[in-house]
């Protein structure tokens, strides 16, 4: 398998600069699933979507070979 070299999971760009006040009603579901996330990811182009999702996978397989190490 392939090794590469992850890449943050947050990019300084995508960090709010001020968060939205968020009622903890509005924050999570009536199952508690954090709405937050799925409204943010909802925020994000088709592009961005895909590099988030890849950074997250960069960072799992990171962890991964940290865990093997």
């Amino acid at each position: 398998m392939e090794s590469r070299r992850p890449t943050p999971c947050v990019r300084a760009s995508e960090v709010p600069s001020s968060p939205e006040a968020v009622e903890p009603s509005e924050a999570y579901s009536e199952d508690g699933v954090d709405v937050s996330l799925i409204r943010w990811m909802l925020e994000l182009g088709p592009k961005e979507r895909l590099e988030a999702a890849q950074d997250m996978i960069d960072t799992v397989w990171m962890l991964r070979e940290a865990a093997e190490a």
